[in-house]
């Protein structure tokens, strides 16, 4: 394969590595090129042909196998993030629209994207249910946009405390801060600053939503196998 390929990973794919050497997978590789341990007697094709024993170096088989994980992790961004790289009211100078939706369910009501932009500009002025959408819709763009589902479950609370109250600015409904389900709020937004089950993006290399293609350069994909 070409350094300037691209090569695709899979969420939930076994995938066999195999040592990166500058030879074919047999012409020309060193009998020093690690891959596994030999499970029985080895001898390489020509030209190395390189004979190994009973837990020696593995010559034969292309490599060890790996699998990735149903959930490849993702990384998260802020709420403030997804205010200034939308588009519309969200967007921001020259920043890029980073949403990958053009809507979202908040409890059991369907917003467009303009409308979610209004909520994420609308200021809270004491309203809780402003406070908890905030971070629900950077939590629900950070799933479907930045792959991290691992907070499934702040998420579905705050769905179903949401329910189907419409929220300002496009509806009417208001909350108490003091009525909201304790710690959920806080839950939710060390969630989208990468202090709970995801990274933050800032650190971490941005990946697709899970259980879809992803795609890297070659080399920077080899680099992390080395």
């Amino acid at each position: 394969m070409q350094q300037s390929e691209d090569c695709q990973l899979e969420c939930g794919t076994d995938y066999v590595f195999r040592a990166f050497a500058h030879a074919s997978r047999f012409n020309g590789r060193s009998c020093f090129s690690y891959i596994g341990t030999a499970p029985g007697n080895e001898t390489s094709p020509p030209p190395a042909s390189c004979q190994v024993a009973v837990g020696g170096p593995e010559v034969i088989e292309p490599g060890q196998s790996c699998a990735t994980l149903d959930d490849c992790g993702g990384c998260t961004f802020t709420q403030g993030y997804w205010k200034t790289h939308g588009s519309g009211d969200c967007h921001n100078g020259n920043n890029p629209d980073a949403w990958c939706v053009t809507q979202l369910t908040l409890g059991t009501v369907v917003y467009t994207k303009d409308q979610l932009c209004a909520i994420l500009n609308a200021s809270a002025k004491g309203n809780g249910l402003i406070i908890l959408a905030h971070q629900l819709i950077a939590a629900k763009l950070n799933a479907a946009c930045g792959g991290a589902t691992c907070d499934a479950a702040d998420i579905a609370a705050a769905d179903a405390f949401i329910g189907s109250k419409i929220i300002p600015p496009v509806g009417g409904a208001s909350v108490k801060p003091g009525a909201l389900p304790p710690g959920l709020e806080t839950a939710l937004d060390n969630f989208n600053n990468g202090l709970g089950c995801a990274q933050h993006c800032a650190g971490h290399p941005a990946t697709g939503p899970a259980g879809t293609t992803q795609k890297m350069p070659w080399g920077k994909l080899k680099s992390h196998y080395r």
